[in-house]
């Protein structure tokens, strides 16, 4: 169930280039699930004066030693939202909005989950890969970036025992190419039953994994990013067309979707 609120900045931690993790206190009662994400703004209103969607990197309720309980973000300073949220002070009152948006769905069938993420949109798979639906499951995350910088989070999923493979635009980690390159290759050497995807990240990245996935003919879910107003589906500045040939608001409808759900989207 959505939630407004409002919490303030605990800490920022530098996590290489303009990216950043954000940690915020947790004002919710709603639990958040994997591929969720949440709208955000300094409190009191300004420059930007819309909220800005954020995806959940991870979350903690309360507890003796998170007394406010944690929703972390990473984020790219990139634009004026998010550079905002790179400059207020720790403590800084924010205000929030969340759960929002369709989350990841791990079916019963699964015994490899394979991650694929382009730059920022590795963001959704530690709380993926956190989540109780993941537990006795093998893990594999295919991450890639134009360059080393760009590249996050592999300590963190490398500590929730998934294996990781980079590749880099520039070849300065990991393979020089594109991450879809990584994805060949293992099909390559045969996915084993009850294989399935996520992906997050550009979308000519999503479309290539999509195409992939359909050919190899194993399930496989994308989280859509787009431009947000509200983030709960009255704006309608979200909107991609389904296979059906209908809109669909990436807010509410997705940002998780099964790539049969799927035309061409993004148009």
């Amino acid at each position: 169930m959505m939630e407004k609120g409002r919490t303030r900045i605990l800490d920022r931690r530098p996590t290489g280039g303009s990216h950043y993790l954000l940690v915020l206190g947790n004002p919710f009662r709603t639990p958040f699930l994997p591929g969720q994400f949440v709208m955000l703004a300094a409190a009191g209103g300004g420059d930007p004066f819309l909220k800005r969607p954020y995806s959940v990197y991870r979350t903690f309720p309360t507890s003796a030693e998170r007394p406010e309980g944690e929703i972390r973000l990473l984020i790219k300073s990139i634009g004026r939202g998010s550079r905002q949220m790179a400059e207020l002070p720790i403590g800084s009152p924010v205000e929030i909005v969340g759960p929002l948006g369709k989350p990841f769905v791990v079916q019963p069938e699964t015994k490899l989950a394979v991650f694929v993420a382009g730059g920022i949109g590795v963001a959704p798979f530690v709380e993926l890969a956190a989540s109780p639906a993941m537990r006795g499951l093998d893990k594999l995350a295919l991450v890639g970036g134009r360059s080393a910088v760009d590249v996050q989070a592999i300590e963190d999923l490398q500590a929730l025992g998934v294996e990781t493979r980079t590749a880099t635009e520039d070849g300065t980690l990991g393979r020089k190419g594109f991450v879809t390159a990584l994805l060949e290759e293992f099909f390559a050497a045969g996915a084993p039953p009850g294989t399935a995807l996520f992906s997050c990240g550009p979308e000519p990245m999503m479309k290539a994994v999509a195409a992939i996935a359909g050919k190899a003919k194993l399930p496989c879910q994308l989280s859509l990013e787009a431009i947000m107003g509200c983030g709960f589906g009255v704006c309608l500045g979200c909107v991609v067309k389904n296979a059906a040939g209908h809109y669909v608001r990436v807010c509410r409808e997705g940002p998780v979707m099964e790539i049969r759900e799927l035309g061409e989207f993004g148009e």
